[in-house]
Protein backbone atom coordinates (compact mmCIF):
# COMPACT_ATOMS: atom_id res chain seq x y z
CA UNK A 1 0.00 0.00 0.00
CA UNK A 2 1.28 3.50 -0.85
CA UNK A 3 1.86 6.19 2.05
CA UNK A 4 -1.82 7.82 0.68
CA UNK A 5 -3.69 4.55 1.08
CA UNK A 6 -3.90 5.21 4.54
CA UNK A 7 -5.94 8.34 4.59
CA UNK A 8 -9.58 8.65 2.90
CA UNK A 9 -9.94 10.85 -0.38
CA UNK A 10 -11.78 13.38 1.41
CA UNK A 11 -9.40 14.30 3.68
CA UNK A 12 -6.68 14.56 1.52
CA UNK A 13 -9.45 17.23 -1.30
CA UNK A 14 -8.39 20.22 0.92
CA UNK A 15 -5.03 19.89 1.21
CA UNK A 16 -4.59 18.73 -2.30
CA UNK A 17 -6.63 21.68 -3.99
CA UNK A 18 -4.08 24.18 -2.29
CA UNK A 19 -0.99 22.13 -2.84
CA UNK A 20 -2.65 22.54 -6.91
CA UNK A 21 -3.08 26.12 -6.74
CA UNK A 22 0.17 26.57 -5.06
CA UNK A 23 1.74 24.72 -8.00
CA UNK A 24 -0.20 26.23 -10.59
CA UNK A 25 0.62 30.14 -8.97
CA UNK A 26 4.81 29.31 -9.65
CA UNK A 27 3.86 27.87 -13.62
CA UNK A 28 4.48 24.25 -13.03
CA UNK A 29 1.17 23.33 -13.75
CA UNK A 30 -1.98 24.66 -15.54
CA UNK A 31 -5.86 23.54 -14.80
CA UNK A 32 -6.98 21.37 -18.14
CA UNK A 33 -10.16 23.46 -18.25
CA UNK A 34 -11.04 21.82 -21.71
CA UNK A 35 -11.16 18.47 -19.70
CA UNK A 36 -13.31 19.07 -16.80
CA UNK A 37 -16.18 17.20 -16.15
CA UNK A 38 -18.71 17.66 -13.39
CA UNK A 39 -16.70 18.69 -10.39
CA UNK A 40 -13.54 17.35 -11.25
CA UNK A 41 -10.90 19.64 -11.72
CA UNK A 42 -7.78 17.97 -13.82
CA UNK A 43 -4.02 19.59 -14.60
CA UNK A 44 -1.80 19.34 -16.47
CA UNK A 45 1.89 19.78 -16.43
CA UNK A 46 3.73 23.20 -17.79
CA UNK A 47 7.01 22.21 -17.34
CA UNK A 48 9.53 18.74 -17.91
CA UNK A 49 12.17 19.96 -14.77
CA UNK A 50 13.82 22.36 -13.22
CA UNK A 51 17.11 23.52 -13.72
CA UNK A 52 18.53 26.39 -10.89
CA UNK A 53 21.68 28.80 -12.10
CA UNK A 54 25.23 27.65 -10.86
CA UNK A 55 27.89 30.04 -9.75
CA UNK A 56 25.83 32.10 -7.61
CA UNK A 57 27.85 34.58 -5.59
CA UNK A 58 25.49 34.83 -2.84
CA UNK A 59 26.04 33.17 0.43
CA UNK A 60 24.95 29.91 1.12
CA UNK A 61 23.46 29.21 -2.72
CA UNK A 62 26.02 26.53 -3.40
CA UNK A 63 25.00 24.66 -0.40
CA UNK A 64 21.36 25.14 -0.95
CA UNK A 65 21.54 24.26 -4.64
CA UNK A 66 23.41 20.51 -3.61
CA UNK A 67 21.11 20.02 -0.84
CA UNK A 68 18.14 20.61 -3.28
CA UNK A 69 19.61 18.30 -5.95
CA UNK A 70 20.24 15.65 -2.81
CA UNK A 71 16.62 15.63 -1.72
CA UNK A 72 15.48 15.75 -5.72
CA UNK A 73 17.41 12.64 -6.65
CA UNK A 74 16.43 11.01 -3.17
CA UNK A 75 12.84 11.64 -3.68
CA UNK A 76 13.23 10.05 -7.21
CA UNK A 77 14.98 6.92 -5.01
CA UNK A 78 12.36 6.58 -2.86
CA UNK A 79 9.58 6.37 -5.15
CA UNK A 80 11.29 3.92 -7.78
CA UNK A 81 12.19 1.64 -4.35
CA UNK A 82 8.42 1.92 -3.70
CA UNK A 83 7.44 1.03 -7.17
CA UNK A 84 9.33 -1.88 -6.83
CA UNK A 85 8.45 -3.09 -3.83
CA UNK A 86 4.66 -2.78 -4.70
CA UNK A 87 5.02 -4.00 -8.22
CA UNK A 88 4.16 -7.28 -7.69
CA UNK A 89 1.05 -6.41 -5.90
CA UNK A 90 -0.49 -4.83 -9.14
CA UNK A 91 -2.70 -6.04 -11.13
CA UNK A 92 -1.47 -7.12 -14.46
CA UNK A 93 -2.64 -4.21 -16.11
CA UNK A 94 -0.86 -1.88 -14.18
CA UNK A 95 2.04 -4.02 -14.28
CA UNK A 96 2.03 -4.30 -18.09
CA UNK A 97 1.38 -0.14 -18.40
CA UNK A 98 4.10 1.37 -15.65
CA UNK A 99 7.60 2.12 -16.30
CA UNK A 100 10.63 3.62 -15.53
CA UNK A 101 11.69 6.99 -17.28
CA UNK A 102 15.46 7.86 -17.66
CA UNK A 103 17.11 10.90 -19.27
CA UNK A 104 20.18 12.85 -19.73
CA UNK A 105 22.22 14.47 -22.03
CA UNK A 106 25.77 15.01 -22.54
CA UNK A 107 26.87 17.69 -23.72
CA UNK A 108 29.31 21.20 -23.42
CA UNK A 109 28.14 24.51 -21.92
CA UNK A 110 28.22 25.75 -25.43
CA UNK A 111 26.21 22.72 -27.03
CA UNK A 112 23.07 23.36 -23.77
CA UNK A 113 23.04 27.26 -24.51
CA UNK A 114 22.17 25.98 -27.83
CA UNK A 115 19.15 24.32 -26.70
CA UNK A 116 16.20 24.85 -25.98
CA UNK A 117 15.37 22.46 -22.88
CA UNK A 118 13.94 23.86 -19.03
CA UNK A 119 15.26 27.29 -18.73
CA UNK A 120 17.42 28.50 -15.70
CA UNK A 121 16.22 29.81 -12.77
CA UNK A 122 17.76 33.26 -11.47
Amino acid sequence: MSSLGKYRVQDLVPSAGYHLNLLAKYGFIEDAASKRTGRERPWRACVRGVRWAAGVPEPGYAEASRMLRDALIAHALDALTAFQREEAGCTAEWQDAAFVLADGAYMTPEERRETHGVAPVR
